[in-house]
This record gives C-alpha cells, structure tokens and sequence, in this order.
C-alpha cells in the first residue's frame, strides 16, 4: 500500500545532510585559506596601488617618446613623494613613506630623480623602490628596452 503523499514527488529530490555538510567543508576551508592572504594584501595593496601609478606614468611616458620620436622624460619626486612628466603634472603617491631611486643620472638637488626614453624605446634606466609600513615594492626600468617590471611585496 503507497500513502497518496508520495504519489507526485520525484524521488531524490533536493540535497542530503551528507552533501550539504560537505560544501559547507569545502567552503570553511577555502575560508580558512584565503581570508590571512586578504587580510595581508590590503596592508600593502595601497603601495602596489602606487607602483602602478609610477608605472603607468613611465609606461606612459614610453610611449610619447616612440610616437612623437622625441625624448621623454619622467621626473620622481622624493620627497614629497610623487611622479611628474615633461609637462609638470604631478601624482602624488599616497602609501609611499620612503622613495629610493637609482638611475644612471642620479639625484638632482631639489630631490628629483628623472628617467628619459628615449624614441628608439630605450631609457636611461631606473629602480624605484617605494616603502611604507613595513612593505616595500620595485618599480624596475631596462635601460636596453625601455620595459617597466613591478616586483613584489614584502
């Protein structure tokens, strides 16, 4: 004898306990996971935020220098932290406390440091070194080819 309350249904309906249990697993872990390396990447995400503003600005920069054939020049700004092209319009960097820069021109006395591409896409070459609570983050400028790298965090 069939009881009418199970005439229409479709058996295997719906989710066990044991499934349920088992996603809920599968997300604590991820959880577990990746929550410590979110909370580590927001300290020094507004610092990266800054390298890829320096980075852009280079970037940038490049490619003036290859379309009009003329060189282009990038200046960074130490103190206070910022980076500035040819025409003078300055982005501050907000994270940044320290700004260190090796370039084959050096530092000029009103703290600046400036990187030029030249039109065959080269540069005069730079690393740019951005610090600040405990993080700091590279910006790195080939002189042969004129690339712009973003190197890690720490």
């Amino acid at each position: 004898m069939t009881s009418p309350f199970n005439e229409g249904q479709a058996h295997g309906a719906g989710f066990t306990l044991v499934e349920m249990l088992v996603v809920l697993a599968i997300l604590s872990m991820v959880l577990a996971v990746s929550l410590p390396l979110a909370i580590r990447g927001g300290k020094g995400g507004a610092l990266q935020a800054d390298a890829r503003i320096v980075a852009a600005k280079l970037r940038q920069a490049r490619e003036t220098a290859l379309m009009t054939r003329r060189p282009t020049t990038v200046l960074i700004n130490l103190t206070p932290a910022g980076v500035a092209d040819a025409g003078g319009s300055i982005l501050a960097l907000q994270a940044a406390r320290r700004v260190t820069v090796v370039t084959a021109k050096g530092v000029s006395e009103d703290r600046r440091a400036a990187i030029v591409f030249e039109p065959n896409g080269s540069s005069t070459g730079g690393d740019i070194q951005l610090s600040g609570d405990g993080h700091s983050t590279r910006v790195q400028v080939d002189w042969l080819t004129g690339a712009i790298i973003i190197s890690g965090s720490r």
